[in-house]
């Protein structure tokens, strides 16, 4: 059986390092200064692979690169997370406005 598709927005590859860390919400854990690299990225969200394991409905502050010189942040929910490697994990966020 096939998955319905669930995106409202057309996505584009977007092969960049993306910086990022956790809200505050889990400040007891050092997940600050963590990168991945971005997969794809739309209107409504991007897509990214990284090594650290995150779950869903976490909370993450993304500084997504703009040109050679400026990050834009935003914040992002994490919609789902599937394995991508031995080592390494898939991440669907979803932009909050």
């Amino acid at each position: 059986m096939q998955a319905t598709e669930q995106r409202e927005s057309q996505r584009t590859a977007f092969g960049q390092i993306v910086e990022f860390e956790l809200s505050a919400a889990h400040s007891a854990v050092d997940f600050s200064g963590l990168k991945a690299l971005g997969i794809d990225i739309s209107s409504g969200g991007i897509g990214l692979e990284t090594d650290n394991k995150l779950r869903r409905d976490d909370v993450v502050r993304l500084a997504i690169p703009f040109d050679d010189k400026i990050n834009f942040p935003v914040l992002a929910e994490v919609r789902w997370v599937a394995a991508a490697t031995d080592e390494g994990y898939r991440i669907g966020f979803r932009f909050l406005a």
